[in-house]
């Protein structure tokens, strides 16, 4: 069975490979507001970011499970968010700080 959502709980994470790739499968993400995670999922844009708590994680793992609109929102926009990570861009994105 394949996951209908991705959690990710962590008190610290620097640039989160598994998040993007979680984007990159389409899957929602709730994740918890640790450093990095406003890259990659804005202000909950593109997936939920919510506080440090076990109820905050819990509340929006329920809302995701739960609201199936809400999900498949979330789950259309994962891929667009995870274009901006393909190898592609980032290389580019790179030679242009280089240049």
């Amino acid at each position: 069975m394949f996951a209908d959502i991705y959690v990710c709980s962590s008190i610290y994470e620097g640039l989160s490979t598994t998040t993007i790739e979680a984007l990159v499968l389409g899957k929602p993400c709730v994740v918890t507001d640790c450093t990095g995670m406003r890259d990659i999922l804005g202000d909950s844009k593109y997936g939920l970011v919510v506080p440090i708590t076990a109820q905050a994680l819990a509340d929006g793992m329920e809302g995701l499970l739960t609201d199936e609109t809400l999900r498949r929102e979330y789950e259309k926009k994962a891929t667009v968010r995870a274009a901006e990570y393909a190898p592609k861009k980032c290389i580019a994105r790179i030679e242009a700080l280089i240049s």
